[in-house]
């Protein structure tokens, strides 16, 4: 895990283990609200936030 580049940190650790386990979440409740594998579930997820940095970008863009 890149926390071993750095000095240890156990709260930097279950930070990080806690944004992952949320991230899991989203993608198990997308592949079962879609019927449909998780693979393709983490490729909604993250098109879903590609396309929400592309509005932020061209909203400072123009």
């Amino acid at each position: 895990m890149a926390d071993e580049l750095h000095e240890y940190s156990r709260d930097r650790a279950f930070k990080n283990a806690s944004i992952i386990y949320d991230i899991l979440e989203k993608i198990y409740k997308i592949s079962k609200t879609h019927d449909i594998p998780t693979y393709k579930a983490a490729n909604i997820l993250v098109e879903e936030k590609i396309e929400k940095i592309g509005k932020i970008q061209s909203k400072y863009t123009g």
